[in-house]
């Protein structure tokens, strides 16, 4: 095994190259604006 996946900070360093951070916070938002309004449809 290369000591590239035993490195904490190299793997968030490759998170960040990948932007996996931008894309999990897109997925959040979306899903937390779904919930929202899922809520609200099924209160009506």
């Amino acid at each position: 095994m290369s000591d590239k996946t035993n490195n904490p900070f190299q793997f968030w360093q490759e998170l960040k190259r990948r932007k996996a951070f931008s894309v999990i916070a897109t997925f959040a938002a979306t899903a937390f604006i779904i919930l929202k309004r899922r809520k609200r449809i099924i209160k009506q």
